[in-house]
């Protein structure tokens, strides 16, 4: 082992003046410090206290006490897509959590990233990020995603003032589970999610099987301000009158009804409600009602034997009501032709008495 020419005979490795200090192997520098302490592993020119050109990989814990920064600090210079492409910028796996993060100080934040690409990655079987801040649980920002995580069971799961903060060009955050992409819990009087996009879409929900499956399941009452169905005729084949509307109507069975509380795991509201039976509109429109199998979002009702329920598509009774609105109009309209006929020809007669 060979030191500069600053070095002294003591039981100490380093300068005593500002020179660093350089550690090699096969002529090659491996560490590096700097005259102002900062280790660089990889690099010759390290900007932090620890500065690592390369991946890492630490069999235990990474431990900060430090609460008035994040616990990891990250910054994204060329992050990739997921753990197998080169340069990721934070790799977290865990066969419990994968990524942990925890923050106490007033305004500190649990997880912290900016990347160019994915600002941070979690990969666990049982949770793929989890992250506790009493500002933020987990902040990120990506050019593509803000937030990508998946898990056997949870994709992300977060709790904080706002649980789940990700802001991205593509997506602000993409969470793939078993069961739960994105959980998001609001104990107080807060919001769960919320969403909120400049430009394009607050929250896009999709499907790969609409036909079974459900892009949002909603489980309790729901205010819009304002919905859209697509109903350009471009996006529509076999198109008909629909005919004999009021015989339609005339079949229908309106009903007043309660619903059941040992029953109620779709969290149906109380009290007197008015509407159909799915049952006796399936015998007039089968192609209103529909089977709900509620194991499909994951709920099941206790001691059932059947978890199918059928549901009855109110929407689309609105055309036939319309239609049978129009042929009762225009009966209603030719029988007044017919007493303004009547009436002409009653004073017709009246007249000719006389």
């Amino acid at each position: 082992m060979k030191g500069n020419s600053n070095s002294i005979p003591e039981p100490k490795l380093g300068t005593i003046n500002r020179f660093p200090l350089e550690l090699v192997t096969n002529n090659i520098t491996r560490v590096q410090i700097d005259v102002a302490g900062n280790i660089g592993i990889g690099t010759t020119t390290p900007t932090q206290m620890l500065d690592v050109n390369g991946r890492g990989l630490f069999r235990s814990m990474v431990v900060s006490n430090n609460a008035t920064i994040p616990s990891v600090k990250q910054i994204i210079t060329g992050g990739a897509r997921d753990h197998t492409q080169s340069h990721p910028s934070l790799i977290a796996y865990g066969s419990g959590v994968g990524f942990y993060a925890e923050a106490t100080g007033s305004g500190s934040t649990g997880i912290l990233s900016i990347g160019g690409s994915d600002g941070v990655t979690g990969h666990g079987n049982n949770v793929g990020i989890a992250g506790f801040g009493k500002n933020g649980g987990v902040y990120a920002y990506g050019e593509k995603t803000g937030v990508l995580a998946l898990g056997d069971e949870s994709g992300v799961n977060a709790s904080g003032k706002e649980g789940v903060v990700g802001k991205g060009r593509e997506n602000g955050v993409h969470g793939y589970g078993k069961m739960i992409g994105v959980c998001g819990n609001g104990t107080d009087v807060g919001w769960g999610g919320y969403f909120v996009s400049e430009k394009g879409s607050g929250l896009y929900a999709s499907t790969d099987k609409s036909d079974k499956n459900y892009a949002a399941v909603f489980n309790g009452n729901i205010i819009v301000s304002g919905l859209v169905n697509p109903s350009d005729g471009r996006l529509k084949k076999n198109i008909k009158s629909v005919g004999n509307a009021m015989d339609v109507i005339k079949m229908l069975k309106p009903r007043s009804y309660e619903f059941r509380a040992d029953q109620n795991i779709f969290q149906l509201p109380s009290g007197i409600h008015y509407g159909f039976i799915a049952q006796d509109v399936e015998q007039v429109l089968p192609g209103f009602v529909k089977d709900i199998d509620v194991n499909a979002f994951g709920m099941q009702v206790q001691g059932a034997t059947n978890n199918n329920y059928k549901s009855v598509n109110y929407i689309e009774l609105i055309p036939i009501l319309t239609k049978a609105l129009q042929e009762q109009q225009a009966m209603i309209e030719n029988q007044q032709r017919k007493i303004n006929d009547l009436t002409t020809l009653v004073s017709d007669m009246l007249k000719r008495l006389q």
